[in-house]
């Protein structure tokens, strides 16, 4: 009996460090070195976020020996679990050199591969636990908002950022009580008219919530969480979440049969033209949120994850000769090119840095994380399998990190949900 809960313990802890390394993974800013210089950051000049990947880590190599003891470990977990190691030494050690074999960039993948090896039930015990802390530190945020927004005038603290380029363009973050919210000296109507939570910016608010509620397949009635996510997407004015809510209006509609439910999506269109089409002259902030909705020759306007001299420098990895265009030049080799001036994030930072072998690796597996359980060929379950599949996609493209763990869990999560709603439709 003794063994039996010194194991649930072991148990325990290893799923709220897992949520707590993906939470801290989105760099909250009391994580940042400018936040009361850096107190919170580092623990014995150790990033806290490194800190928090290794120890869940050590927990779960414990935990996984325990169970191996007891039980096999599923098949399919194990050689996801392979790939990424594999991946980790074609991505750590031949696209960075020998100089980066010492590096935490081996934390990523340990960790991602150490998490898919748990069982389902404590990779969804991580999952509740981390959507737990997302939305508990949306509710004071939604509230500072709201207050602002109505004219209640609320103090704040000026918090710098932590990246130079924010800084170099005056931008900076309104700081209240758990709470920050991005601004800059010169254009802030739209700015400050996106909800950016605790986090660097709305965006990545934007993409975690349209991430979560795919996930729970936007099930807002009776779930006050989910309710709360979609009211921070929707007051995020991110165009990610707005991706993540056609997908999943597209793929309803495909599993409900597309005549029926074809008004949703008339409907959505109709609101869409209407307001670009309405003049917001007098309301600078809708204005310039209008002209991030526009479609042009180019693509849509509000694609702004790559400059001219961003992709410049991308297009310089063609002439590098054949090993870079393979395995790339190591991690955030095309970060320090961009220096503190050149602004740009997209899925070719992945290609520059991985090369093409990285970029496709880190694809494969997540096409094996997504369809390689799937048994149930109902039409259904094929559709948020895929939704799930192009929802990260297109978070790669925007946020282009390799195992991102953040993310991940998110995505490993909610193919455990879907798993389970199979179950349940089966019995």
């Amino acid at each position: 009996m003794v063994k039996i809960r010194k194991a649930d313990i072991t148990k325990m802890i290893v799923t709220i460090l897992f949520a707590v390394y993906a939470f801290l993974g989105n760099k909250p800013y009391f994580t940042w070195d400018t936040f009361e210089n850096g107190k919170f950051a580092n623990i014995v000049g150790v990033p806290i976020v490194t800190l928090v990947g290794v120890l869940a880590i050590g927990f779960a190599l414990l935990f996984i020996i325990v169970l191996w003891r007891v039980t096999k470990i599923e098949r399919r977990k194990f050689a996801l679990a392979s790939f990424a190691i594999i991946l980790s030494f074609f991505t750590v050690l031949i696209s960075g050199g020998s100089s980066h074999a010492l590096s935490m960039e081996w934390v990523f993948y340990i960790v991602v591969a150490l998490f898919v090896l748990l069982p389902d039930e404590y990779q969804k015990a991580a999952y509740n636990i981390y959507k737990s802390l997302f939305v508990l530190t949306l509710i004071l945020p939604i509230i500072y908002y709201v207050l602002v927004h109505i004219g209640v005038q609320i103090p704040y603290d000026r918090l710098e950022s932590y990246e130079p380029i924010k800084v170099s363009t005056s931008m900076y973050y309104k700081h209240y009580p758990l709470a920050s919210q991005l601004t800059s000296q010169y254009v802030s109507e739209l700015t400050e008219f996106r909800l950016s939570g605790i986090y660097d910016e709305a965006g990545r608010l934007g993409t975690l919530a349209g991430l979560f509620l795919v996930s729970e397949r936007f099930e807002l009635k009776g779930n006050w969480k989910n309710i709360i996510i979609f009211v921070a997407g929707v007051l995020s004015f991110s165009l990610a979440f707005w991706i993540f809510v056609v997908l999943f209006l597209v793929c309803w509609c495909f599993e409900r049969g597309m005549l029926r439910r074809m008004w949703v999506l008339v409907g959505g269109l109709v609101c869409y033209f209407l307001f670009i089409q309405l003049d917001f002259s007098s309301i600078p902030g809708l204005a310039r949120l209008q002209s991030r909705m526009l479609f042009i020759d180019g693509g849509l306007t509000g694609d702004n994850r790559a400059s001219d001299a961003y992709n410049q420098l991308f297009s310089s990895l063609f002439t590098m000769g054949l090993k870079p265009i393979l395995f790339g030049n190591g991690f955030g080799s095309l970060g320090e090119l961009q220096g503190d001036m050149i602004d740009g994030s997209s899925y070719k930072s992945l290609i520059f840095d991985y090369g093409f072998v990285g970029f496709a690796g880190q694809l494969i597996w997540l096409a094996k994380a997504a369809f390689g359980q799937l048994k149930n060929r109902a039409i259904n379950n094929i559709t948020q399998y895929i939704l799930l599949f192009i929802a990260y996609l297109s978070n790669i493209y925007q946020r282009p990190t390799m195992m991102n763990f953040p993310f991940i869990l998110i995505f490993i999560g909610g193919l455990v949900l879907q798993k389970e709603r199979d179950i349940c439709e089966e019995k």
